[in-house]
């Protein structure tokens, strides 16, 4: 296909051109040059899309099978670039969001949400409004030829928000580190390449229309997804959870003060209850949160200085600052009866643990597996356990079945190596 990318230069746009080059499209980029990193394999033209002078003429130079639109412009100016483009482009591929929809946050979300009841010439407003608005515009230049993507909370390279290129920031100075909420909650995240990989598709497709894109419910849990960037960074931090309503007295905002922490019973509880069924059965696939995070640390380490934490430890205002954090993490209740025994010296460690667990597999210096009759750990003292060790040493996970629970961690126990990891004894004694 012959691609016009407006915009294409910035954290979603730069996933489309190198995503479009990478299959084999030709590619055009129209942006204004100021901030925008050039694609490789790329023709750039230079230019205001808000000047619609620069942008006919534009139009009249060239001829594209669809134009891929990520740049966030108002209703006025979006309508005036997709009527210029009409007869001059076969489709157009328009960049929403989630925040189109009036619904969003308040209660669970679906294809069939009202959008709020954006004007197509509005020139301003608010952004959910401006949103929906440039979406009406697109459809009523080119109709049944229009695409349109709603993405939930986007992740991925170059992203310029400060979501999880602060948690990976965070993480890299290692320490005990203040994880917010459950981490078990289920959260809705998407690789920009993701989306740009299920657009590029459709339009090959010639598959129109509207498509909520995130992960799927199932794909990560917050606690799945701090945990891989912590491991990730090689820093040996650690992750203290912290409850909903102890954040919430201590001051922290939602979603900025420790990025995308939602409250289970807040005003934004709905905002991880996104239903994607179209999108999957029309072809989206999300890569493992794994990939994400490894490829967006390794840009990262050498990315521009503005998606690193600042002097106060924020990125765009996003996040804590090491004091009030470390304010936050003092504060936390720790009753010490309730974990002694779980913890166990480097240097009281000497008895190799298959001496007490027969048959326990050993599998290389980063996972262990543990495994444990029930019948040691009664009367409801295993939840205990499962939070602490989840805490300090990695993922918990727990086996149906009457006779077995299992640990398994991504990394060293700190308290040594093969010999010293903690064994069914030593819980057991800090817990009966």
């Amino acid at each position: 296909m012959r691609l016009l990318i407006i915009g294409g230069g910035r954290f979603l746009g730069r996933s489309f051109a190198e995503e479009a080059i990478a299959a084999g499209h030709e590619v055009t980029l129209f942006n204004r040059g100021q901030t925008s990193v050039v694609t490789p394999g790329a023709t750039v033209v230079h230019g205001d899309r808000a000047d619609s002078k620069a942008f006919a003429e534009l139009a009249r130079q060239g001829s594209w099978d669809a134009v891929v639109d990520t740049c966030d412009a108002s209703p006025l100016v979006v309508g005036q670039n997709a009527r210029a483009l009409v007869g001059r482009a076969g489709a157009y591929l328009f960049v929403s969001s989630v925040s189109a929809f009036s619904s969003w946050l308040g209660q669970p979300l679906d294809q069939h949400a009202s959008l709020y009841d954006g004007a197509p010439d509005a020139a301003d407003g608010d952004y959910g409004a401006m949103k929906s608005g440039a979406e009406r515009a697109v459809r009523e230049a080119f109709g049944d030829r229009a695409l349109i993507l709603y993405p939930g909370l986007i992740i991925g390279p170059y992203e310029d928000q400060g979501r999880q290129t602060w948690w990976l920031s965070r993480m890299a100075r290692g320490g005990e580190v203040l994880a917010p909420g459950d981490p078990d909650r289920q959260i809705r995240l998407i690789d920009a390449r993701d989306i740009a990989q299920f657009g590029l598709s459709c339009l090959a497709a010639g598959r129109y229309g509207g498509f909520i894109v995130t992960c799927p419910a199932g794909h990560v849990t917050f606690g799945e997804w701090l945990r891989a960037c912590a491991d990730r960074t090689g820093s040996g931090a650690t992750l203290t959870w912290a409850p909903d309503a102890v954040l919430r007295e201590a001051g922290v905002g939602e979603f900025v003060g420790l990025p995308l922490w939602a409250a289970a019973d807040g005003e934004v509880r709905s905002v991880w209850e996104i239903d994607v069924t179209p999108a999957v059965a029309a072809g989206l696939r999300c890569r493992p949160i794994e990939q994400t995070v490894a490829d967006t640390w390794q840009w990262l380490k050498n990315g521009p200085a503005s998606a690193r934490s600042d002097e106060d430890g924020q990125i765009n205002g996003n996040g804590l600052s090491p004091a009030d954090e470390q304010r936050i993490l003092t504060a936390l209740p720790r009753p010490p009866d309730q974990y002694q025994g779980l913890r166990q010296d480097r240097a009281a460690a000497s008895s190799p643990l298959s001496d007490r667990l027969p048959g326990t597999p050993y599998r290389g210096s980063d996972v262990i597996r543990v495994e444990w009759n029930l019948e040691i750990l009664l009367g409801g003292k295993y939840f205990a356990a499962k939070s602490l060790l989840s805490r300090e040493y990695g993922s918990l996970s727990v086996v149906s079945g009457p006779e077995v629970r299992q640990q398994e961690t991504r990394r060293p126990c700190p308290c040594g190596p093969p010999s010293g990891f903690l064994g069914a004894e030593q819980i057991a004694d800090g817990l009966v």
